[in-house]
């Protein structure tokens, strides 16, 4: 089995890809542990203003004051750069927060439930759309809760 990184390289060569891979590297080896864990590099742009997201609203504060000593250790890691732009993204905190769902087995009855609930519909693209909405619904809520959502 290939490695990702082994198919992008391969198959995509010197793309905004395999970019992204080689300043995500750069960055996470140029920068101290905690830097890298609270941020995330997305891009260089053509004035040379790498965009950075910070993940943590203190580590945004003090990164402010560290731009200048930032800049000169990617510069030695071969990043070359006129200037940091630091952007807070909670994203990864969000990430780690969601909450995760157990998933309900599709019994007999929900089967039925569904094929009846799809019967009306002919237009086969459509069918199969709500065909496999309700079931990701089922994964998560009961018989009940459907029957109680569709009272007319």
């Amino acid at each position: 089995m290939n490695k990702i990184t082994d198919v992008i390289n391969n198959n995509i060569g010197n793309t905004a890809i395999s970019n992204y891979i080689s300043l995500e590297k750069k960055w996470r080896s140029s920068v101290a542990k905690k830097i890298g864990d609270n941020t995330t590099p997305i891009k260089i742009n053509d004035k040379l203003v790498l965009t950075v997201l910070v993940h943590d609203n203190l580590w945004l504060h003090e990164l402010g004051y560290m731009k200048e000593e930032i800049i000169e250790m990617l510069r030695k890691s071969d990043i070359f750069i006129m200037d940091l732009k630091f952007k807070y993204s909670p994203q990864k905190e969000i990430l780690k927060e969601r909450p995760k769902f157990d998933e309900n087995p599709i019994t007999q009855e929900i089967e039925n439930e569904i094929y009846y609930s799809t019967l009306k519909f002919k237009s086969e693209p459509f069918y199969n759309e709500l065909n496999s909405a309700l079931r990701k619904y089922f994964t998560r809520y009961t018989l009940a809760d459907y029957k109680s959502r569709n009272k007319l």
